[in-house]
């Protein structure tokens, strides 16, 4: 089972990913997952850095995973204005 969530509250923005799944051992570093070729969230914790947000993963053995990305829409380069190029 897998449950996606989208919740906007004042200036803030949570996107939630969960699953019952088998769950893993969450690194200290996400870098660390590279070493086993696991690259999915490296890469969207260096995604949510360019926001900027906050990136939580929470998971342990045989309880699922939890994927939380938070942004506060204040702190969103150009929030509100438009750019040329």
């Amino acid at each position: 089972r897998v449950q996606v969530t989208l919740e906007v509250e004042g200036g803030s923005v949570l996107f939630r990913v969960q699953d019952d799944g088998r769950g893993f051992a969450v690194p200290e570093r996400l870098s660390e997952m590279t070493a086993d070729k696991h690259y999915g969230l490296l890469s969207i914790s260096e995604r949510v850095a360019l926001i900027p947000g906050i990136l939580s993963v929470r998971s342990s053995q045989q309880s699922g995973t939890e994927v939380v990305v938070e942004v506060d829409l204040s702190e969103v380069r150009g929030s509100g204005e438009s750019e040329s190029y």
